[in-house]
């Protein structure tokens, strides 16, 4: 990846660097040891990409009229689109900032404006002398949108497609996604079957409608679809995996419990004020643009320029605040000795030593109980749980609303009940300039699903000493509400029967019974030992997540953010060089021998040059990673300080 001196200087900024501390899949990494990857290389990625398109379209069509500043932009937008996000990506926004502050208007992407604002302010002066105004609003249009639905201001109507190439609202076929998909199937181990370089050789601009979009051809309407596919397979499989929403979910409980306040009252402050200062400004722009005389000018000039240096003021302030908001705040707690921060500790030792609060079940819910969902009702089902009644088990100790916790996951295509491909425009290789839409009776019927969104409910017990109570609840509660029976091993039992345990397995853990424990990005599944999967567990080796394997290599590798724990996936894999020996074929032909009154482990004489090669790229490794000169002296310069 190849990037513009001005974006190398947005990088090299420490409120860009803070994102080498935000994992970009949250808890995930808990539940897939290959997700350690950061917000940090996923932006390089984008601002590649983005460039890549712009590039490709300005290539093709040259009528567009897209220059050097325009691609710049869009590059700017790409990097910076995710520098708001909170600790752990969206944990913070989704999960515990409606908890800790009810009612608050925050999004991510209007803190990467505010971030990005903080940025040009603090090296201005290396940003082209030709940019105007007009400039840095359409960055940050393409970062949080206008501010009115429609209303671009950034770049007339002309332009409008290059809204589309960063964050695309119309059908979300956009380069973040295309990032964000490849890089987290590589690291979480699963198949990405969409090809984005593909879309990017055949996307086209193209009127429809009055407008210009971004179009491709009609035979890549499978490729779309695959996107999409890969959309809901990961987050079915990752992002809202039932294991890894409990484990944010008991990390949100672990900050509040800590009284972590990601927006401290100060914060909160300092944003009303800068606000309020940005509408003063806008205010004064708007009328100015409607007056032309340079008394007037001359009159609000000093109004102006006061409300510019309090704005700068209350960002400068908020914003270096946030930049120290990372993923960070959850090991200063699990390394906590305060007594405050107890409460907070046990829950996240329990996160690292897999103590998670038990899931009773998952189950699909009906449409009328999925409205019932989004219009606030999960506080009313966590009372109803609690009240059920069943009479076929005596009670003992009665349950709670706060035993239970309940997660709705949510799955689509991106547009909620709708088909994004009824907002994709394609067109053919006999008329390159006329678009159309493929109707459903023309697409393979084994790419539509017969429903676009569904919403699924997981019910977990905090309290594991209440947990065969809970579940005897639960199963009544879903026969009430007509729901089938929860996806659970015990499911089958009925409420008063312990489950069974295979003949001959005396261990009650489920992944006690042989089952695959990691999904490994090299090696695919791997099954681990009973005893191995108990040192596992062990807070002393899951403090491993926090040690980087490659030291300072990161700082010059962005893709070298794997950790000492997942050190047997190999660093090449993560480093983007090349493997040159096959260790498996090494395997295959290794046999135990006598030499000179020993046993030692030989090779067959063919796996020589394969032996060859693995100390190679051991030399290799060395030469460009371990030992390299910026490695080295960004180790020196920490051991200095």
């Amino acid at each position: 990846m190849e990037f513009h001196p001005l974006l190398v200087k947005i990088i090299d900024t420490p409120q860009f660097q803070r994102l080498r501390y935000i994992k970009q899949l949250g808890g995930a990494y808990l539940v897939y040891p290959g997700a350690s990857h950061n917000r940090f290389e996923h932006s390089l990625g984008v601002a590649h990409l983005a460039g890549k398109l712009v590039r490709s379209l300005q290539e093709k069509q040259s009528e567009l009229e897209i220059d050097d500043k325009d691609i710049l932009c869009v590059e700017i937008a790409g990097l910076c689109h995710d520098l708001g996000h909170g600790p752990f990506s969206h944990l913070s926004d989704g999960m515990f900032r409606p908890k800790a502050k009810p009612g608050s208007d925050w999004k991510h992407e209007e803190a990467s404006v505010w971030m990005f604002r903080y940025i040009k302010k603090k090296i201005q002066n290396v940003f082209p002398k030709d940019f105007k105004d007009d400039d840095y609003v359409f960055i940050e249009e393409m970062i949080n949108g206008p501010e009115k639905k429609g209303c671009y201001k950034g770049r007339p109507s002309s332009k409008s497609f290059l809204y589309e190439i960063v964050s695309n609202k119309r059908n979300g076929l956009d380069v973040d996604k295309f990032d964000y998909f490849a890089r987290d199937c590589y690291h979480l181990g699963l198949k990405n079957s969409f090809d984005h370089n593909r879309y990017i050789k055949f996307a086209r601009v193209i009127e429809v409608e009055n407008e210009l979009q971004i179009c491709t051809r009609d035979k890549e309407v499978s490729n779309i679809y695959e996107m999409f596919h890969t959309r809901s397979s990961l987050h079915r499989k990752a992002y809202q995996h039932k294991t890894t929403k409990i484990i944010e979910a008991m990390i949100k409980d672990a900050l509040l419990k800590a009284n972590i306040d990601i927006e401290t009252d100060d914060m909160k402050k300092d944003k009303e004020e800068m606000k309020k200062y940005e509408e003063c400004i806008e205010k004064y722009k708007e009328e100015y643009k409607e007056e032309y005389m340079e008394k007037y000018k001359q009159e609000k000039e000093e109004e102006y320029t006061e409300y510019m240096n309090k704005y700068e003021e209350y960002m400068k302030k908020y914003m270096e605040e946030y930049t120290y908001l990372t993923d960070d705040i959850f090991e200063q707690i699990l390394f906590s000795t305060e007594n405050t921060l107890k409460e907070a500790r046990e829950i996240l030792l329990n996160v690292v030593s897999r103590q998670l609060y038990p899931c009773l079940g998952t189950t699909k819910l009906t449409d009328g109980l999925a409205k019932e969902a989004a219009g606030k009702k999960i506080e009313e089902w966590k009372s109803e749980l609690a009240k059920m009644q069943c009479n076929s088990y005596q009670e003992e100790t009665p349950l709670e609303e706060t035993d239970f916790e309940i997660l709705i996951s949510t799955f689509d295509f991106g547009k909620k009940e709708e088909n994004p491909l009824d907002y994709v425009y394609f067109y053919d290789k006999f008329d390159e300039e006329k678009a159309f839409k493929i109707s459903r009776n023309k697409v393979s019927q084994f790419l539509l699903p017969n429903k676009f969104s569904e919403e699924w409910i997981s019910v977990y017990c905090k309290n594991s000493d209440k947990k065969r109570l809970a579940q005897i609840h639960f199963n009544e509660w879903c026969r009430t509400k007509k729901l089938s029976l929860p996806l659970n091993p015990t499911q089958q039992q009925t409420d008063n029967q312990q489950p069974k345990r295979p003949k001959g397995k005396q261990q009650s853990n489920r992944r006690f019974y042989g089952l695959t424990v990691f999904n490994d990005p090299i090696h695919g599944s791997m099954e681990f030992h009973p005893f191995l999967v108990k040192i596992i567990d062990t807070p002393p080796f899951q403090t491993l997540r926090f040690i980087k394997k490659l030291d300072e290599a990161y700082f010059v590798y962005p893709g070298a953010s794997h950790n000492q724990f997942e050190h047997s996936l190999g660093d090449c894999y993560h480093l983007g060089l090349k493997i040159n020996f096959d260790y498996e074929r090494i395997i295959k032909f290794a046999k135990v021998h006598e030499v000179d009154g020993k046993k030692q482990i030989c090779f067959r004489d063919k796996v020589a040059n394969t032996i060859l090669d693995l100390f190679h790229t051991f030399a290799g490794l060395q030469k460009k990673v371990y030992q390299h000169k910026v490695t080295k002296r960004i180790h020196r310069m920490q051991v200095f300080h």
